[in-house]
């Protein structure tokens, strides 16, 4: 027995298929249409940023971050130069005396005094011419005792001899001796060193002493 042939829908059929497509494909297509049409239906509209202009009298402070770090810069000393070391040389001070000084009186007539100052090693001798004046001859001008140079060594009598030579210490001088046997010497232009009586008298010969005159006041003071 023959099945009844079932009858079957248009859709199922190629000419219906092919017409749903159509159809679905049109229906797209007005969709597409009407949101590109419109597109606030579907998307917000992204708003149109306003710009502002500021006052060109405002000014813009920039607050630094706190986070971002400090950089301190210390300022560097330069070295310093080497400074020369300066010695102070300490003043020198004035020879220490050794004795009270004496005040003594020497004659033209004498021959060598005794002052009555005993020196010592290492002292030096020293003399202050203080007052008076006196001469070798009586027919000379007085003079003071420390020796007028130029001088001359020639005398009359050859007996008479001088303790020390004219030309070396001058006319009228005063010498003087350290001891009995001491050498003479000038005190105002030189000293000498020993142990002894100190002895003083005018430069001339003890041969004609009687025709001297006069008299000098000096100050002996012993130095270290």
């Amino acid at each position: 027995m023959e099945e009844k042939k079932k009858e079957q829908s248009f859709w199922t059929t190629l000419p219906g298929i092919l017409t749903g497509c159509a159809a679905m494909i049109t229906a797209i297509g007005g969709c597409v249409v009407i949101i590109l049409s419109n597109p606030g239906l579907f998307f917000p509209a992204t708003p149109t940023p306003i710009l502002t202009p500021i006052p060109p009298t405002e000014q813009v402070t920039l607050v630094p971050s706190t986070n971002t770090p400090v950089i301190q810069i210390m300022p560097t000393t330069p070295a310093p130069f080497d400074t020369p070391t300066v010695t102070q040389v300490p003043p020198t001070l004035p020879p220490t005396p050794t004795s009270t000084p004496t005040i003594f009186v020497v004659f033209a007539k004498e021959r060598w005094q005794p002052t009555g100052v005993q020196v010592r090693n290492g002292n030096i001798i020293q003399i202050t011419y203080i007052t008076g004046l006196w001469s070798v001859r009586t027919v000379y001008t007085p003079t003071h005792p420390k020796g007028l140079l130029p001088a001359d060594d020639q005398v009359d009598d050859p007996e008479c001899i001088f303790q020390m030579l004219r030309s070396d210490v001058g006319d009228n001088a005063l010498i003087a001796k350290i001891g009995e046997n001491g050498e003479p010497f000038n005190p105002f232009q030189n000293t000498r060193t020993g142990e002894g009586m100190l002895y003083l008298r005018l430069n001339d010969c003890d041969k004609y002493l009687d025709d001297n005159y006069g008299s000098v006041t000096i100050q002996i003071q012993l130095i270290r």
